[in-house]
């Protein structure tokens, strides 16, 4: 590119552009995490509205249920017990039958991080059958 100076005579000026690329790819992802992380916190602010549940099948035996009442007690086969205790309960359920079907049943009101704290026991003792009690809703048909 040929620019004039002040005395009148014509000039070849080269701009060097590397800084300048490397500026911008530092400004690109700059954007780019900021924006993601602002997504995660956006995560916080939804509003979610759950489906209810349709009752297909019912439980033929009523054995190794939890309960979870409104204020987080947990009720294991009808006897309250402490987490401690559950665990213990679990990891016995497992070492004698891993594939045992463990159900919870929390009270809707509930928070989730108490299920999943219950959810997390059952794993930590090797139960993945985990089953979740719910009411059928009389507005949905059963789906066949």
């Amino acid at each position: 590119m040929q620019f004039k100076n002040r005395s009148g005579s014509m000039e070849d000026v080269d701009m060097e552009l590397t800084s300048m690329t490397d500026m911008v790819f530092l400004l690109l992802s700059f954007f780019m995490l900021t924006g993601t992380f602002d997504m995660a916190r956006m995560d916080d602010k939804l509003e979610i509205q759950l489906p209810k549940a349709v009752v297909t099948a019912k439980q033929s035996e009523k054995k190794n249920v939890i309960d979870i009442t409104v204020d987080n007690r947990v009720v294991f086969n009808g006897l309250i017990k402490s987490y401690p205790e559950l665990d213990s309960e679990l990891q016995k359920i497992a070492n004698s039958n891993p594939d045992e079907v463990i159900i919870i049943k929390a009270d809707k009101r509930v928070s989730h991080g108490t299920v999943i704290k219950v959810m997390g026991l059952c794993k930590k003792s090797g139960l993945t059958n985990i089953g979740f009690a719910a009411l059928l809703d009389a507005n949905t048909s059963n789906i066949e």
